[in-house]
């Protein structure tokens, strides 16, 4: 009877603390009017933003990977890293209507990224990212979106010409786009080596208004080089959308292709 009893006991002060704790939590939550700031990891990496780390102990949710988010290098450079590994089985049958043999096909995809976001202030910086993408166990030929070992997947850099505190940002060099629903312009996250292009895109963000403008090139994946852009292509556009609508967007856009 005195093992229950205790053990009963033990049990009420554990709910105890876990209910005052909750109870804290949602008391905090009422009194900033919001959750608190916590990771958001996004299909763009470098759209990702850690500030919130620079709040005190307690004014954000702690996540595992906080160590290597927003790191302080100087009082005006932070540095963020980050990374992803993707493993994928597929299974082909009857791909070219029994004309290619075999007429079945299993494999496996392996997808590795590595990223590094340098930033000085609210005016200057660096995103770089590495991809190593492999398959394995496959009979039929490979297709193009398949590999791409050890190859330079982003980087480009951005200034702000008008001023730390106006939100128009010019981005120069190797970098993934993505736009509305993704159907026109995506970086490809089904291909095991995602799309991105080379060339510079003009855009500001606002709180009623999102405004980009770009001139890209497409990188096709070269399995003996270093990828290189398509001179022969170019990729214009012009995409504004608007956000007045409580839970909708309006998008307008003009896309051009001269190949």
């Amino acid at each position: 009877m005195r093992n229950q009893w205790t053990n009963s006991l033990s049990t009420a002060l554990v709910l105890a603390v876990l209910g005052a704790s909750a109870g804290a939590q949602a008391q905090t939550q009422r009194d900033t009017g919001k959750p608190k700031a916590g990771p958001k990891y996004f299909n763009l990496r470098y759209d990702e933003d850690f500030t919130y780390l620079d709040g005190g102990a307690g004014t954000y949710r702690e996540d595992f990977w906080d160590g290597i988010k927003n790191i302080k290098l100087t009082d005006d450079w932070r540095l963020s890293i980050g990374g992803s590994a993707q493993y994928r089985w597929e299974l082909e049958t009857n791909r070219a209507f029994g004309v290619v043999d075999p007429t079945s096909d299993s494999f496996s995809l392996h997808r590795w990224f590595l990223h590094a976001d340098f930033k000085y202030r609210n005016s200057f910086r660096v995103f770089v990212q590495s991809i190593s993408a492999f398959d394995e166990e496959r009979d039929l030929p490979r297709r193009g979106i398949d590999e791409n070992k050890w190859d330079l997947h982003q980087f480009f850099f951005e200034i702000k010409p008008l001023g730390d505190d106006l939100p128009l940002t010019l981005r120069v060099g190797r970098q993934e786009l993505e736009y509305g629903n993704q159907r026109l312009v995506s970086p490809f996250q089904w291909g095991n080596v995602r799309r991105r292009f080379d060339g510079v895109k003009l855009f500001a963000k606002g709180d009623t208004w999102d405004v980009a403008a770009w001139w890209v090139r497409p990188i096709p994946v070269q399995r003996k080089q270093r990828d290189r852009y398509d001179e022969d292509f170019n990729f214009y556009g012009l995409y504004t959308t608007y956000k007045g609508i409580e839970n909708h967007g309006l998008d307008l856009y003009f896309l051009a292709i001269d190949d």
